[in-house]
Parts: C-alpha cells; sequence; structure tokens
C-alpha cells in the first residue's frame, strides 16, 4: 500500500465530509493518442517515433481495459490518497525557537481543528494568511481516502449517478425534471481544466477514480 497526495477544492472537501463525493476524474497527462495505424498510445510519441512507456493498444476498448495502474499517478485499488486543502495556521509559541501549540484553520469550514505537538508555556499567537491546497503537508491532511476502483474513460462519457457521486448534488425534481445536474458538473469541470486546456467540449480522457473515506481528524 503506498499514500498519494490529492487536492480538492473547499467545495469537494465539503462533499466527502457529508458523504456525498466518492468519485473523482483527473485528467490524464499526457492524454492517449491514436497514431495513423489507428493504435492507441498512453503517453506522446518523442522524435524517434517510440512509444516513451512501450504500450499501446488496438482499440479504445483495449485501451480502457489495459491501461496500467502503474501509470496512474494516483496509485491503484488499496492505494490510499490523503487530501491536501487550503488552510490557515495559527501558531502559539513558548519561545522563538519552539512551538508550544498550534491550531488548523480550514477554509472548508468554520470549526477549528486543534492539533498539540508540545506541552509548553504559552505565548501571544501570530496569525498567518491560508495557504494553497498545493503546499499543505502530510501532516496538516485530515482527510485520508482510501482508492477501491479506477477505471479509464472520456469526461464526457459520464452518467448523471456518477455525476452525483462526484459531489454534485441532484436537482431535478426542484428544477422541473431539468437535470441541471449535468449543466452543475460542467461549469464545475470547466473551472478546474478549461485554463488548463482540458475543457468539457475538448472530452479529454480521465481518470476516474472510486474512494471511501477511511480517516477524518477531528
Amino acid at each position: 500500500m503506498k499514500e498519494y497526495p490529492i487536492l480538492f477544492s473547499g467545495e469537494m472537501v465539503r462533499a466527502i465530509l457529508e458523504g456525498r463525493k466518492t468519485q473523482t476524474r483527473r485528467v490524464i497527462k499526457p492524454q492517449p493518442i491514436m497514431m495513423d495505424s489507428g493504435t492507441w498510445y498512453p503517453s506522446d510519441v518523442p522524435g524517434d517515433g517510440k512509444n516513451k512507456t512501450g504500450l499501446h493498444y488496438a482499440n479504445e476498448n483495449h485501451m480502457r481495459k489495459g491501461l496500467p495502474f502503474d501509470f496512474c499517478p494516483y496509485g491503484q485499488p488499496g492505494d490510499r490518497l490523503w487530501v491536501r486543502e487550503t488552510a490557515k495556521l495559527r501558531t502559539i509559541t513558548a519561545t522563538s525557537w519552539k512551538v508550544s501549540s498550534f491550531d488548523l484553520h480550514y477554509k472548508a469550514d468554520d470549526g477549528l481543528v486543534i492539533f498539540n505537538n508540545r506541552a509548553g508555556r504559552y505565548a501571544p499567537y501570530k496569525r498567518i494568511g491560508f495557504t494553497p491546497s498545493i503546499h499543505m503537508p502530510r501532516w496538516a491532511s485530515r482527510i485520508t481516502l482510501e482508492i477501491v476502483n479506477i477505471r479509464v474513460e472520456r469526461v464526457q462519457e459520464i452518467s448523471i449517478s456518477d455525476m452525483v457521486a462526484e459531489g454534485i448534488q441532484d436537482l431535478r425534481e426542484k428544477m422541473s425534471g431539468v437535470p441541471c445536474v449535468i449543466n452543475r458538473f460542467q461549469v464545475l469541470w470547466n473551472s478546474i481544466n478549461a485554463k488548463r486546456g482540458y475543457g468539457w467540449e475538448t472530452n479529454p480522457w480521465c481518470w476516474c477514480i472510486t474512494f471511501k473515506i477511511i480517516e477524518e481528524k477531528k
């Protein structure tokens, strides 16, 4: 079993904590490509015309079933993901070189999760602004997930039920039967991926990761 970091927005962190999110889709980088011969490759082909990984598949279905998990940067079933999210650290120092205690405030919620690493004399605290999720260290993560399943598909192949599993609330009954969950997922997807060139319209290949929460620090 291995552990890998994974980033989630505040909205998606709340969905995980509420038990509404059990899936995430991440763009495969680099995207699989199809050569003139009709053969699919799971990575870019360098100047010498040889595939970087040596892997190739006869067709799309072959690729979906055969893409190896060791090509996935998020691990494989049974591995764990520790969630990185935006947080603020408030330190209370006993001396200039020793931290007696500190509070970790997660932007996704209003509460403070307390971590005490040493006993010591309390002194005036110093507030630090929110730090982007990409910089969160392992010790500060409050959510650990276990990968249940991984598969490969294009983002536009997602079903309504999988959109709901992605944390999108199904409001169709409140909207006179209009499947607004589709629009909401598209907006969410584009807000994260469009600026990187992987918008909904480009229909990129994705890792579809199903997970379950196994640890939540209170």
